[in-house]
């Protein structure tokens, strides 16, 4: 009985994972997300960026649950993977591997082979906002 609790959970947490990807809840922030792609810094020139809502990463069964605000600019919105593609991503994910927690201590991409365990990562926010400053109905939106 508690295996089709289980199965059920997680079933649910994919379906939630379809809909942030899908989500057009956040006109502000889709045009931004958008925007930044197609525009961005010299450093990034040439890049596809994902521009989308990105989900979230890791073990939905996980002890350990990390919660960030949202995906940098440059950052999670380019990559289309929570705390990757920038400084402060790179900072967190050595963290994760010194812990034992990566498999990796870089992540630039969403098929660098990273893979974390007994950890999911996730955040308030699955679209980067303007000036890192959400609406208080964007934050409603995503939860």
């Amino acid at each position: 009985m508690e295996e089709k609790g289980l199965e059920l959970r997680l079933k649910s947490l994919e379906d939630l994972q379809r809909r942030v990807l899908a989500c057009n809840l956040c006109p502000r922030l889709r045009e931004f997300d958008v925007r930044v792609g197609l525009n961005p810094p010299r450093r990034f020139r040439g890049q596809a960026y994902w521009s989308m809502p990105v989900p979230s990463l890791g073990d939905p069964l996980a002890p350990i649950v990390i919660v960030g605000m949202a995906p940098a600019p440059h950052g999670g919105n380019r990559t289309g993977r929570m705390f990757t593609g920038d400084q402060s991503g790179n900072n967190f994910f050595r963290a994760l591997y010194e812990a034992g927690l990566a498999n990796k201590p870089v992540s630039v991409s969403r098929d660098d082979g990273l893979r974390v365990c007994n950890v999911y990562i996730t955040a308030v926010l699955h679209c980067a906002p303007p000036d890192n400053r959400p609406l208080p109905q964007e934050v409603a939106n995503c939860q």
